[in-house]
């Protein structure tokens, strides 16, 4: 489970690329640019129930533009990772200002939340909503985020896994 800042920390680990699938690479200056779009891509997910009956919904938080993860096979844009299932993106012709004009722009419907598999075995879920404070008391962000949980848990990790006391393996096989 990951949410907002869980992808712009840990660089240099890469099975932490490797579980969510992307990286931070940067975002408007100033914390947010006001209120945006948000598209409900999958309208049939647990996860985006509180969003039930909308195809849209405006949000002010700070959205990441994400990067392609160096030198760690199968880490790209979210969209274009294994086994990922995208569920809300952002309208990036709604972001406010005049970000889209700077040096890298959002990728046409960027992933803001997903669900994925990790190693095809582990669930996880991101969503890059939580920066902003009035955010975390939406109801329907906060039905996201329980949904969620309970998402990731219906798979539970295996128990030989759980009681390993080894490092975790540098160049990990899928």
């Amino acid at each position: 489970l990951g949410f907002h800042a869980a992808l712009d920390s840990d660089y240099g680990w890469a099975e932490h690329a490797e579980l969510f699938g992307a990286q931070f690479d940067s975002h408007p200056k100033g914390a947010g640019s006001g209120e945006a779009r948000m598209l409900v891509e999958d309208r049939t997910s647990p996860i985006t129930a509180g969003w039930k009956g909308k195809s849209s919904f405006m949000l002010d938080d700070e959205y990441y533009r994400w990067r392609t993860a160096k030198r760690i096979p199968d880490v790209s844009l979210p969209r274009n990772a294994p086994d990922t299932h995208v569920l809300l993106s952002l309208d990036e012709g709604t972001v406010g200002g005049d970000i889209q004009k700077g040096p890298i722009a959002y990728e046409h419907h960027q992933p803001i939340a997903w669900t994925k598999t990790f190693r095809n075995k582990g669930r996880v879920y991101y969503n890059n909503m939580g920066h902003s404070d009035s955010t975390w008391t939406d109801p329907a962000f906060r039905t996201s985020l329980t949904n969620g949980v309970d998402w990731v848990s219906q798979v539970r990790p295996d128990a030989k896994c759980l009681a390993g006391t080894g490092s975790v393996a540098s160049n990990p096989k899928p």
